[in-house]
């Protein structure tokens, strides 16, 4: 891109810093060593790996066999989602 081009970009402006990720900045800086990330939503160990909760790893495990098996398939579902779930939960 040439400086010519570059020119048409001078007048905007940037956006402004999205609020959940300035909390993780935020939780980054903070040197506090008791300190718990709640803002994102993914859990981590004390080693700040991500933490993946046993019952996760279970329904992924039935996700992935069922997937396998042909029961299950990775299509999206159409606007009125899973007839069956729609019906228990109403």
């Amino acid at each position: 891109m040439s400086a010519q081009d570059a020119d048409i970009f001078n007048h905007l402006t940037l956006a402004p810093a999205d609020p959940i990720l300035g909390t993780a900045l935020l939780y980054k800086a903070d040197k506090d060593k008791n300190k718990i990330n709640l803002g994102i939503g993914a859990y981590r160990d004390d080693n700040e790996k991500p933490y993946v909760f046993q019952s996760v790893r279970k329904v992924t495990d039935i996700l992935n066999e069922e997937t396998k098996t042909g029961k299950l398939n990775k299509e999206y579902l159409g606007v009125d989602g899973l007839a069956e779930f729609t019906k228990l939960s109403s």
